[in-house]
């Protein structure tokens, strides 16, 4: 016999919250069931989100094959390392599982195919998952050890203040003032040399010209 001061109860059932609406007299039965359909949707909605990460990545980290055209961040390591890293996040075994049956993400039907993109591939074996030890489901993401906190930590490496992404692009910004500064001086010499080329040019077309009318002269006396 349980008393409370509210209609809502949330301290007897782990995970449930109980709305009372009415009294009753006879005994009733609560039938509890996992909603399967809308827990695989927000599993493929995690999964969609890690795999426009990675691609992402790779089209910004990876050398195009067919026109090999390097991407922006190819040459950074940090970045390069980050698909990897990502990758094996996802194929890790999770210790913190109600049920060690229950440990990867194939065990709950969920692979990767040539690209590395994740997806639920089976939906009965993700189904099943859920019927067995749904608690296990959710430990596989949200464990002390689960990919989601894994990823999470990970992830908050680059995009915190100060975090990776942070100084990458602080690299870059001083990159492009050095380059820019280095153009402007370029471009200084440039000119410089420009003037001093039009003087030389300039001063060469008179000495030319003086020629020219001493040439002209002299012609008017040759002997006949």
């Amino acid at each position: 016999t349980f008393y409370r001061d509210s209609n809502s109860i949330s301290d007897i059932l782990s995970g449930v919250t109980l709305q009372l609406l009415d009294t009753f007299g006879t005994s009733e039965v609560l039938t509890l069931a996992s909603d399967t359909t809308a827990v695989q949707s927000e599993v493929q909605g995690f999964l969609d989100d890690y795999n426009g990460a990675m691609k992402l990545l790779r089209e910004n980290v990876i050398t195009d094959p067919d026109t090999n055209t390097p991407g922006i961040l190819a040459r950074d390591i940090t970045y390069r390392n980050m698909i990897t890293d990502l990758r094996q996040y996802t194929t890790a075994t999770v210790t913190d599982v109600t049920d060690s049956n229950y440990s990867k993400l194939f065990n709950i039907g969920i692979e990767a195919d040539s690209s590395g993109n994740l997806s639920i591939t089976d939906s009965a074996k993700f189904a099943d998952a859920m019927k067995n030890s749904a608690q296990s489901v959710a430990d596989i993401f949200q464990g002390t050890d689960g990919i989601a906190t894994q990823l999470e930590s990970y992830l908050d490496l680059f995009v915190k203040t100060g975090g990776k992404i942070s100084s990458t692009r602080g690299n870059i910004d001083s990159q492009l003032i050095y380059l820019n500064d280095h153009i402007s001086q370029v471009e200084e010499r440039m000119q410089n040399r420009e003037t001093q080329l039009r003087k030389e040019f300039a001063s060469l077309q008179t000495t030319m010209n003086m020629l020219v009318n001493q040439q002209n002269f002299l012609s008017q006396f040759s002997i006949s």
